[in-house]
């Protein structure tokens, strides 16, 4: 029987968490040579110097860019065929009544790519879901900081507890799927997450998916309505949010989840996957992902853009 995602969240975040806290509890030494292993992994796939992570997933050790992981290695691995451009693409597989997928971390400061927390992150990647994908909701790679515990499985941002605005797709259309972003914030509607759709792309073929976040601003302890969250696919803006309110606590600066997962108690109905190449990440510009080529599929066709108002949101 699947676990609700209450469960589900609690255990991987948890997980994750605790892995953070061993390792300062490890020392600062020891926490001082990983944080120069994930930025030197880092900083050799970087394409220009305001890139964060350039990631094309040609060659074996992409997982050491994660500072923490719960979920990967597993179902996840480099293929020769579907690619965008290079020799690799990543596939995530997701077989049939199963939840995952992947589930990893990446924080800036903890890699030592940045010396202090960022408010702003921008990603981009090619992404596309195998033929005929289906399914309900689930979700995909993100912005996100949850350290101090909520802000996910049903526990609503109260601007000190954490927030989240990872991705997240729906494969009920039977146009192709739908992506957008599933969002904790402190001005959303239930006790879970608020769902922010932004296009329905096809199955089969490559499409490139921008993200944007800015978190609010703070004056005197109180969060501003200025936080803005973006997506764009194919170089189009689908989706445009203003007027937001993340947190309250800006030292909680923005993290990346590469999360690829079925949440809440739907799974994958069959054998499917999703597959990534060229992810790149910034805080000052969004990055450069033009391949010169590409293979084992047509070319990229823009997303129908689709209601960008908060929906109700299953438990995901």
């Amino acid at each position: 029987m699947a676990r609700d995602e209450t469960a589900r969240e609690s255990e991987s975040e948890t997980s994750l968490l605790d892995r953070r806290s061993y390792l300062q509890l490890a020392g600062a030494a020891a926490a001082s040579v990983a944080g120069l292993n994930a930025a030197s992994s880092a900083s050799s796939a970087a394409s220009s110097t305001s890139d964060l992570v350039y990631e094309e997933f040609d060659e074996s050790g992409y997982g050491d860019i994660f500072t923490n992981a719960w979920q990967q290695g597993t179902y996840d691995e480099r293929v020769s065929d579907p690619v965008k451009d290079g020799s690799n693409a990543l596939r995530v597989s997701f077989p049939e009544g199963s939840h995952y997928g992947m589930a990893a971390i990446y924080d800036p400061v903890d890699a030592g790519d940045l010396d202090s927390e960022t408010t702003e992150l921008y990603a981009n990647a090619w992404v596309r879901f195998s033929s005929g994908f289906t399914g309900r909701t689930g979700k995909l790679p993100g912005p996100a900081n949850i350290e101090p515990g909520g802000a996910k499985g049903g526990e609503p941002a109260d601007g000190t507890n954490g927030w989240s605005a990872r991705a997240t797709f729906d494969g009920s259309p039977s146009n192709g799927v739908k992506i957008g972003y599933y969002t904790y914030h402190m001005d959303q509607g239930g006790t879970y997450g608020d769902h922010f759709w932004a296009a329905t792309v096809p199955t089969g073929e490559w499409v490139k998916v921008g993200q944007y976040i800015k978190l609010n601003s703070v004056d005197g302890g109180s969060a501003n309505a200025d936080g803005q969250l973006k997506m764009w696919v194919n170089d189009e803006l689908q989706l445009d949010k203003s007027g937001m309110r993340f947190t309250e606590d800006l030292s909680l600066g923005c993290n990346y989840w590469f999360n690829a997962y079925f949440g809440g108690s739907w799974t994958s109905p069959q054998d499917q996957s999703v597959y990534f190449d060229r992810w790149a990440l910034s805080d000052t510009e969004m990055p450069d992902i033009s391949g010169d080529g590409s293979s084992g599929g047509g070319d990229t066709t823009q997303g129908t853009p689709s209601n960008s108002s908060p929906t109700p949101a299953p438990r995901v």
